[in-house]
């Protein structure tokens, strides 16, 4: 498996260079890539009353956020021009700093760029939201503590 062209360091320029190494990077270990896989199979879990969910515990600055964004990336918004509208399979936030069901809504919408009025109550925000993710047909809701 060969190297693009376009990221052959050579034709990079310094910046680039430094850009590129101070980016966060995926490195799939063994475990990394079993709850990757992992997640995958809850994504195609079929929809039943009771769906599964997983927790993902470990200690600060392990990589929990760093395999997340890794796996919403591998499943980003569909933006086929032939649809008639865009698709959201996974849907990831970073968890408000109050347990506070508002500010979760609040969050997601944010997250869907469809934030309402602050005062706006609980449950119209959860009926928007509801309403939202089925029309974007997302499938998981990853919450990032």
């Amino acid at each position: 498996m060969g190297v693009e062209p376009s990221l052959v360091a050579e034709d990079l320029s310094v910046e680039e260079r430094i850009r590129s190494i101070e980016s966060p990077v995926w490195i799939g270990y063994g475990l990394a890539v079993e709850i990757r896989d992992r997640l995958e199979h809850l994504l195609e879990y079929p929809k039943t009353h009771r769906m599964p969910n997983l927790a993902i515990i470990g200690e600060s600055n392990n990589g929990k956020t760093m395999l997340l964004e890794n796996f919403v990336r591998r499943h980003s918004s569909d933006t086929n021009p032939a649809l008639d509208r865009s698709l959201l399979p996974v849907v990831m936030i970073q968890t408000p700093p109050s347990p506070d069901e508002a500010r979760l809504y609040s969050a997601l919408l944010e997250r869907l760029f469809a934030s309402g009025p602050q005062r706006e109550p609980a449950e119209v925000k959860l009926s928007r939201l509801q309403r939202m993710l089925r029309e974007l047909k997302t499938q998981m809701i990853i919450l990032d503590e």
